[in-house]
């Protein structure tokens, strides 16, 4: 292997092809990178790291630290027996001789391997490596066809599939060129500026100044250095009407994708149109028109824009007029939609919407609404004033909740619904806190997206997010794999999410029972729970928390916590045992609970009878099965009031504090001992224990740390 640093070199592969789509790109860099670097490591050719650059027109690998050659592979063939491979008289059979015939080496060179299964004849043959040169024209050849796109095109004779036409190659191995062919094109060391059509190639050195080269034609091939430059100059814009960027990191990123050399244009739009909610202005700027809205320092939004542009600083006023006419016309037409919904009343909406077909199982708005209610009431019976919403705005924002599916606004930008009920709900006269609920009941939209702000807003989207699962589940749908194409895995993280950060302590078994039972299918009750019990679980480990420690509270069968997804109290007993674990004496406890579990098992297996309530303390009489029984006692009645309060992390201190008694009791008493009674109270004890620490989790699944 090669480790003289002089001798190292870098090698740059670029796929120049006509405009790629935006969202292509990432994924296919990604593979790209991954593609090399196991390929580089399966030939044998050492290096030091990959990047990769991209731009909507170029994707591009640049590899450094490699080495002039691969290494050297020694190979070996296990043949025939020693026994078959040799005869009486020690010399080769026809076995050993049409084995090394096969393996392409001479006889003599045979040798004698040991195995567990006796001696056997080896064939060794030094495979040398192999030119740099030669192993990346390979790995270049073969990424072309390998790069992963959601849809594939064939523009030639060659046949090959890529996202769009390949118009160039370059592939270089320092400053030499590498033979690379494809799509009837072969690799060179010119690239092509910003604009292809008329701009002279461009010639690259060496892969360390392809940037530089590039940069010098007005193309920026680092994606992260555009994503600043359009941060920095929008910003720069926004600064000379003491404005700020709306921040949007999810365009910013679309943006960086669309460009090769962006420029920021500032624009500006009639003040009239502020009248409209920004919600509407905003979205026509960020989605229609790919600008970056503006606001000033109060946070109100401005009549200004920034657009990025894809080229040079020149004829800038033709580019922002052009700009400004077109944002004009889609808030001219956002302008009439707004008025438009205005000329109506709430009732004649909800009327209308009340008709709209949900669902297959779900029915039709009206349904939806009517059941949503009931499981709101049944969510009230178990929370109490736990939740703190007031049971009448809920049920008056569960009847308005989906007026506005008959809007002009939400029909063009489907987006906004729920921040357009709530906007008109507010313009129609309805309290605060009912329109806060219309317009937050959808969130969060995401899986790390804020949740609905108000007691009543997170009432009302539990109801309709439950009432979503119950319906898909009812229709026959359910998550698969890592799709979530129902969007049934975000909703049950979303009410997930709610009774964590809400801090409820309430069980979600009955209003999931309830929304079953509104179908008239009992049966989903165990499905909608167990969706739930697993995306809690992912959401605990997103949180920090080990895989095991998740497990043995939220898969703990035993625990009354558990089975009602009582998910506050759950969270508390897994922050518990996460924070009581780093304790010196923790595995021994835990390791002792497993004992005490496996013993308990093969009783079962064995039909012994045993119960923790039928135990006997006269039948003790060893002195370590006494104090454990005593440890014990005391344990439950100490330990019953710090549950009651919460106190997982003292229960389970409690708990490890007992582990003289375990190992006293483990190193000098047969639990199964010959007289059945005494057996059988033994059992009884450690079914006493197994109970008590079941009541924090199941440790049978706590990973030892040693």
């Amino acid at each position: 292997m090669e480790t003289d640093p002089a001798r190292r070199h870098e090698s740059l592969f670029e796929i120049g092809a006509e405009e790629i789509p935006a969202s292509y790109l990432v994924p296919a860099l990604l593979a790209m990178r991954k593609f090399a670097e196991e390929t580089l490591a399966a030939k044998r050719l050492p290096f030091k790291a990959v990047r990769t650059f991209g731009t909507p027109r170029r994707l591009t690998l640049h590899i450094t630290g490699l080495a002039p050659r691969s290494e050297d592979e020694k190979e070996e063939n296990l043949g025939p027996s020693l026994a078959a491979a040799k005869g009486p008289d020690g010399g080769w059979t026809r076995a050993a001789e049409g084995f090394a015939r096969s393996r392409n080496v001479p006889l003599s060179s045979l040798q004698v391997k040991a195995t567990q299964r006796g001696d056997y004849v080896c064939a060794v043959k030094l495979n040398p490596g192999r030119k740099a040169e030669e192993v990346l024209t390979e790995l270049f050849t073969e990424m072309i066809p390998s790069i992963p796109f959601p849809k594939r095109m064939v523009w030639n004779g060659s046949g090959l599939k890529f996202a769009r036409p390949i118009r160039a190659l370059l592939a270089l191995y320092g400053t030499r060129v590498l033979r690379v062919e494809a799509a009837g094109l072969r690799a060179s060391n010119k690239t092509f500026g910003l604009c292809r059509a008329t701009d002279k190639n461009v010639r690259i050195a060496s892969p360390q100044s392809y940037s530089g080269a590039l940069k010098n034609q007005c193309v920026i091939v680092d994606p992260d250095a555009r994503k600043e430059s359009i941060r920095k100059n929008a910003a720069m814009l926004a600064k000379k009407h003491d404005g700020k960027v709306l921040a949007d990191e999810d365009l910013l990123e679309e943006l960086t994708w669309l460009v090769e050399h962006p420029v920021a244009i500032l624009g500006r739009f009639d003040p009239g149109f502020l009248s409209i909610p920004q919600e509407i202005l905003i979205l026509c700027m960020k989605k229609q028109q790919k600008f970056l809205p503006l606001t000033g320092p109060e946070g109100k939004l401005l009549p200004f824009f920034v657009g990025i542009r894809n080229g040079i600083s020149e004829h800038q006023d033709i580019v922002r007029a052009g700009y400004e006419k077109v944002l004009s016309a889609r808030l001219c037409d956002a302008r009439f939609f707004y008025d438009e919904d205005l000329k109506r009343s709430l009732g004649d909406c909800a009327a209308q919407a009340s008709g709209i077909v949900v669902g297959e199982a779900a029915g039709t708005v009206a349904d939806k609404i009517g059941r949503m209610a009931r499981i709101a009431e049944a969510f009230r019976q178990v929370a109490g004033a736990e939740s703190g919403a007031d049971a009448a705005t809920v049920d008056r924002a569960i009847r308005l909740c989906k007026f506005d599916l008959v809007t002009r606004v939400v029909y063009e930008y489907p987006e906004l619904q729920g921040t357009i009920g709530g906007i008109y709900a507010r313009h129609f006269g309805e309290d605060e806190k009912v329109a806060l609920a219309v317009r937050e009941h959808v969130l969060p939209l995401t899986n790390q997206g804020p949740i609905p702000g108000s007691p009543e807003a997170c009432v009302t989207a539990l109801c309709d997010k439950l009432d979503h699962l119950a319906g898909n589940f009812a229709s026959g749908l359910s998550p698969s794999g890592s799709g979530d194409p129902f969007g049934m895995k975000r909703q049950s993280t979303g009410i997930l999410r709610v009774l964590v950060e809400r801090s409820w302590d309430v069980p979600l078994r009955p209003a999931v029972e309830k929304a079953a039972e509104l179908f008239g299918r009992p049966e989903l009750l165990s499905r909608i729970l167990a969706l739930m019990s697993e995306r809690f679980q992912l959401l605990m480990a997103d949180a920090g928390f080990a895989v095991d420690e998740i497990r043995s509270v939220v898969q703990n069968g035993a625990d009354a916590d558990s089975r009602d997804l009582r998910v506050h109290r759950l969270l508390g007993k897994i922050r518990a045992l996460h924070g009581v674990r780093r304790h010196p004496d923790f595995d021994a406890v835990a390791g002792a609970y497993k004992r005490a579990g496996n013993i308990l098992r093969q009783a079962r297996q064995k039909n012994i009878a045993f119960s923790g309530r039928t135990f006997d303390p006269a039948l003790l009489a060893e002195a370590e099965e006494k104090d454990l029984e005593k440890a014990l006692s005391a344990l439950s009645e100490s330990t019953r009031a710090l549950l009651d309060g919460k106190r997982y992390e003292d229960v389970l201190l409690k708990w490890v504090g007992v582990r003289p008694q375990l190992d006293r009791f483990f190193e000098k008493v047969l639990v199964m001992d010959p007289d059945p009674r005494v057996c059988s109270n033994r059992l009884s004890l450690l079914d006493r224990l197994d109970s008590e620490f079941r009541q924090m989790a199941d440790f049978s699944l706590i990973t030892n740390h040693a």
